[in-house]
């Protein structure tokens, strides 16, 4: 996309994904009415992998 992006976070990630899977969270698109609202929360460490934890900032009924 021609930006240049901060890649600190992704040291001892595998970026083929080995040892474990990628999961997608879409949180904005054209059928949403707006983004979800998140923030990056604790990056836990699993057995073999990690996650980072998302927490929700607003819900708002639409």
């Amino acid at each position: 996309m021609g930006k240049r992006v901060a890649l600190s976070w992704l040291e001892g990630v595998c970026p083929m994904g080995e040892g474990g899977e990628y999961h997608t969270f879409v949180y904005d698109g054209p059928l949403f009415k707006q983004p979800v609202a998140v923030a990056a929360g604790e990056v836990r460490q699993l057995e073999t992998t990690k996650r980072l934890e998302l927490e929700l900032l607003r819900v708002e009924a639409g």
